[in-house]
């Protein structure tokens, strides 16, 4: 059975508990990071050096955010199927993705991947519910 990623109604809370869930997810991530996108040069994202910090003074009210469950399943010709523990880029089979989009002439994305462990924290400190 194929499972479909679930998304959470993190845009509910106040701006500084978003802050707070990005520092905490930092805090447990397994990687992070920080992609630009500014169209007038490429029309695709672009990893970008920055530090944990400045991607935060990056985010703010117009900023679109997202704490989703991933379930990693992969495509092979018309196909899906379940990845085993880890896919071919070394993520493992579940975990958070948590970040945000800012919403800019240039865009900033930030990318932080968290063990499905720290799920139920999550969930239950910011009373998330699935959207």
């Amino acid at each position: 059975m194929i499972m479909q990623d679930k998304f959470y109604n993190i845009d509910k809370l106040e701006l500084n508990e978003i802050h707070e869930i990005l520092r905490e997810s930092k805090k447990h991530s397994f990687e992070w990071r920080v992609d630009k996108l500014d169209c007038s040069e490429d029309i695709s994202r672009k990893k970008v050096d920055m530090s944990f910090e400045d991607a935060m003074k990056k985010a703010n009210d117009k900023s679109i955010y997202s704490f989703i469950h991933r379930y990693n399943t992969m495509m092979i010709g018309n196909s899906y199927y379940d990845s085993e523990e880890v896919d071919i880029f070394g993520k493992p089979r579940e975990y958070l993705e948590v970040g945000y989009r800012t919403m800019d002439k240039i865009d900033y994305f930030l990318w932080i991947y968290v063990t499905i462990d720290k799920k139920g924290y999550f969930l239950n400190k910011y009373d998330l519910k699935l959207l």
